[in-house]
């Protein structure tokens, strides 16, 4: 097998994953983000519904709700520059897996072709093999006709298959 679309494979293989593992780190990261702007929201709820129950003053509910929005606003920032890293996350795991696609079917044409050509190496033995005692079986039939049907016979199959047909065996 040739080593270096072997090792294509193996490589493009573990950037694929690499870039599967970058992938999953952002999108956690982007859950996170999520998840900490629900929970200023809420906080905004809470010290808005704190107002209405009397329990804040607005004063103090003003400075805690600019505090809760700035952090709110920051969060969004993050939120979206992580959202777009997810965009170019998924796009090199698009791109690795077609990669990796191409190594692993280049590694498959490469090793069917390998195996033909044993294959063919095989048939030629085979084939000299068959001439051999062809060869021999003419000397033994003690005919002066060289024509091979005249002393042997070739069984349907490998008339079939010489002829283009190969036979199911």
């Amino acid at each position: 097998m040739n080593e270096f679309e072997h090792q294509r494979v193996l490589r493009s293989e573990r950037e694929h994953a690499a870039a599967t593992e970058a992938l999953t780190t952002v999108e956690a990261e982007v859950a996170a983000f999520q998840s900490r702007i629900a929970e200023k929201l809420a906080a905004r709820a809470h010290v808005v519904d704190d107002v209405r129950a009397g329990k804040l003053d607005e004063q103090t509910a003003a400075l805690r709700l600019a505090i809760v929005d700035a952090d709110a606003s920051d969060l969004e920032s993050l939120l979206l520059d992580a959202k777009q890293r997810v965009a170019a996350a998924l796009s090199k795991v698009e791109e690795t897996s077609h990669t990796l696609r191409m190594a692993s079917d280049a590694l498959v044409a490469l090793e069917r072709a390998e195996t033909e050509r044993a294959l063919d190496a095989k048939i030629r033995e085979i084939e000299r093999k068959l001439l051999i005692a062809l060869a021999e079986r003419y000397r033994v039939s003690g005919r002066t006709d060289r024509r091979v049907f005249g002393f042997w016979q070739a069984s349907l199959e490998l008339r079939d298959a010489v002829n283009g047909s190969l036979p199911n065996l």
